[in-house]
């Protein structure tokens, strides 16, 4: 008896040991499945006749005329060029003498080897950058299913993955990934930094590689554009937050080191930026965003200590014909040498009314999602200038037409939000297939994320009052849909995890019973 016993033990062992195997091929499978699908759903929005994208309103200069970039546009007619339909097509000509340090920069770089190598000529084709875009989104989508499946249950994971397709791959963020805007960039990296703050909080020993992949992600976040600055100071600090998941001394240096390069990056970046993008913003913070009201304007600009005869620039652009010339030497002093982000933010804080005004304006924009001067449709397409696109447009609309307007009830949802995540940080939760408690852990991330939106909620009015508002809130808008998917997913674990302890006491009462 004792060799066939023996015998069953060593056949038993090894079946378990290769259906482990096949488990974790399985899993692999279902995350590539989902990357896939991501890939395929993503390429499909974006390029599928006819092929939608964002219109240029002025800032694709910034990144075609880098040094390390050097694009052309093929038309010198405006009307094409701006605002309109979209421009496929860049002539790859010299580099140019632009100084605007932005991370899409780097990403722009195998995108027009590509472009060039299909076409066996220098021109560039924005499609290809699009699945570019695609092929990363699907990349983070793959590392992000397997973290959620380590920590969720089954149908917590279900509602994850595919809320996350019905909000991620709306056009409003998606069309961002076929146009030379610095949002694409923010929304791709933003993704890996998903992906691998999960990865790193649901393993119970994190990876070095997955620590270096998550600076790398959040230099990609943190240099995108000059209104990411604050947050890479956020994200340095959370980046030596991980230095307590593991105690070996070679995890704790690389964790203070990767904040270091985060936040050394993004100052790097903020200090290279020339002055002239700041003036711009100013501008605009000013008489764009303080100087709205007709009835205050003067208190308004005497509280700032700014000339009152300014107020003839109150509702303009930078870039409209003045009464003034906003570009001399003379405006220099009577503007640009007084006033600067300390003097806004005290205005601000002095008038708390005009603050409410300044997030409700915020509010409602961030709920309007995607502007309605750009069109998605290039010339060819036979579509009318500025035409949107309401290709897979579902959560946009929905936010759009049915998410209450009130900042009132905006603050609410945080309040409630944050509440919910400081509970979960002393509150055991979901087990991981290792045995990781990752409950608190996962908390503390959903406090990282929402700290995130509250910190950029108010940049893009503070620092250009209303120019472009619904445009410059995308990362906000980013942050938020990322917190409501997290409270939605929480909910259904919850509810799930009640059901199964339930089932588990019905069972042991009915053992009880019958014993």
């Amino acid at each position: 008896m004792g060799r066939p016993a023996a015998l069953f033990s060593a056949v038993s062992l090894k079946f378990a040991r290769h259906a482990s195997q096949l488990v974790r091929l399985f899993s692999r499978g279902v995350d590539g499945g989902y990357a896939i699908l991501v890939f395929v759903l993503a390429t499909g929005i974006l390029l599928a006749p006819p092929a939608i994208g964002m219109a240029n309103n002025g800032d694709f200069e910034r990144i075609m005329y880098q040094p390390e970039v050097g694009l052309a546009f093929t038309t010198t007619d405006p009307h094409l060029r701006y605002f309109n339909w979209v421009n496929r097509y860049f002539d790859v000509v010299g580099g140019g003498d632009a100084r605007y340090p932005s991370s899409l920069a780097l990403l722009l770089q195998p995108a027009i080897a590509v472009s060039q190598w299909l076409y066996g000529r220098p021109l560039f084709d924005l499609s290809v950058l699009a699945v570019f875009y695609a092929a990363l989104l699907a990349v983070a989508a793959f590392f992000t299913l397997g973290a959620l499946r380590r920590v969720l249950p089954p149908w917590a994971t279900v509602f994850a993955a595919l809320a996350g397709i019905v909000v991620y791959c709306d056009v409003a963020y998606l069309a961002y990934c076929r146009s030379l805007y610095s949002e694409a960039v923010s929304f791709v990296s933003f993704m890996f930094l998903l992906a691998f703050t999960l990865d790193l909080l649901t393993r119970p020993v994190p990876r070095i590689w997955g620590l270096v992949a998550f600076g790398a992600a959040a230099v990609a976040f943190g240099t995108a554009k000059l209104q990411m600055a604050p947050l890479a100071l956020v994200l340095g600090v959370f980046a030596v937050r991980l230095a307590h998941l593991r105690q070996d001394r070679l995890w704790r240096v690389a964790s203070v080191l990767c904040a270091a390069v985060v936040v050394g990056a993004s100052t790097a970046s903020y200090a290279l930026t020339p002055r002239a993008f700041a003036y711009t913003n100013l501008y605009h913070s000013v008489f764009d965003g303080i100087l709205v009201n007709p009835a205050t304007r003067v208190q308004d600009l005497q509280s700032l200590h700014l000339d009152a005869r300014l107020a003839v620039l109150a509702g303009t652009s930078y870039f409209d014909r003045h009464p003034i010339d906003v570009r001399g030497r003379e405006f220099r002093e009577r503007f640009y040498r007084k006033i600067g982000w300390t003097q806004i933010a005290g205005f601000y804080l002095t008038h708390p009314d005009r603050f409410i005004e300044a997030i409700q304006q915020s509010h409602r924009a961030a709920l309007a999602m995607r502007p309605p001067y750009l069109g998605n449709y290039e010339r060819s397409s036979g579509m009318p200038a500025k035409t949107l696109t309401h290709r897979f447009s579902v959560w946009s609309d929905t936010k759009r037409d049915w998410f209450p307007s009130s900042v009132w009830v905006l603050a609410g949802y945080w309040l409630v939000y944050v509440v919910v995540a400081i509970r979960g940080l002393r509150v055991r939760g979901f087990r991981s297939v290792d045995g990781l408690a990752s409950g608190p852990r996962l908390a503390e991330f959903a406090l990282w994320v929402g700290t995130l939106a509250v910190i950029q909620f108010p940049i893009p009015y503070l620092a250009e009052g209303r120019n472009e508002l619904v445009k410059h809130l995308f990362t906000y808008d980013l942050l938020w849909d990322t917190t409501l998917l997290i409270s939605g997913s929480w909910a259904i674990a919850k509810i799930e995890s009640a059901i199964r302890l339930r089932k588990r006491q019905r069972v042991i009462m009915s053992e009880t019973t019958a014993g």
